[in-house]
């Protein structure tokens, strides 16, 4: 039996939506940066490591791509062994299949740009102010991060906490090097390595 996928309208209003949110959620980022007076939300104003942005800039580029293909094999190896997995990317191929690759490239940069930009870039320092200390920010943007990837069911749970454990993972290693590259270059790699391999995905159980 195939699996069931949307229609092809269906999909397009929702990929639509989808990049039109991307691009508000980058706009809304870069307007802040400028009202807060800062307008350049790409790097951190308070960095762990510092360094001159063409050395974070390169060891970003480098170590995102190595990092998100890493943790994309990590969510192949574990769909083939654990049950909660599989049926989580079987889940996502009923929502996600039929994508093309220029529909993939897309998703992948605006949601890596987008969702960086934002949580990392603007509220992650943010709410680090706001609250006294940059690792109650850390905290609390990867709790939020993680809560607006609630799913409508209860077996993409552990989409949700994976969710979190990456904001963790992207916040901390903005709060390190103070700069967005490695975190936009991990993520681009996963959702775009991730939304591939949902495309021709087969339950092996």
């Amino acid at each position: 039996m195939e699996d069931p996928q949307p229609s092809l309208s269906t999909r397009k209003l929702k990929l639509n939506v989808t990049m039109g949110l991307y691009s508000l959620m980058a706009a809304f980022s870069l307007i802040w940066g400028f009202y807060r007076d800062r307008p350049n939300v790409w790097f951190h104003p308070e960095p762990l490591f510092e360094a001159a942005w063409p050395v974070t800039v390169t060891l970003g580029l480098g170590a995102g791509i190595a990092l998100g293909l890493g943790i994309s094999l990590l969510s192949v190896w574990l769909a083939r062994r654990a049950r909660w997995a599989r049926t989580l990317m079987s889940e996502f191929r009923s929502l996600l299949g039929g994508l093309t690759a220029r529909d993939i490239l897309l998703i992948a940069s605006l949601s890596s740009v987008g969702e960086e930009l934002f949580f990392r870039g603007v509220l992650l320092p943010g709410l680090g102010h706001v609250l006294g200390s940059q690792w109650l920010g850390l905290v609390a943007s990867s709790l939020i991060f993680g809560l607006l990837h609630v799913p409508a069911s209860r077996r993409m749970i552990p989409w949700m906490l994976q969710a979190v454990t990456m904001g963790f993972v992207l916040g901390f290693l903005y709060l390190f090097t103070g700069d967005l590259t490695v975190c936009v270059a991990t993520h681009f790699v996963i959702n775009h390595r991730n939304l591939m391999i949902i495309q021709t995905w087969e339950d092996p159980s």
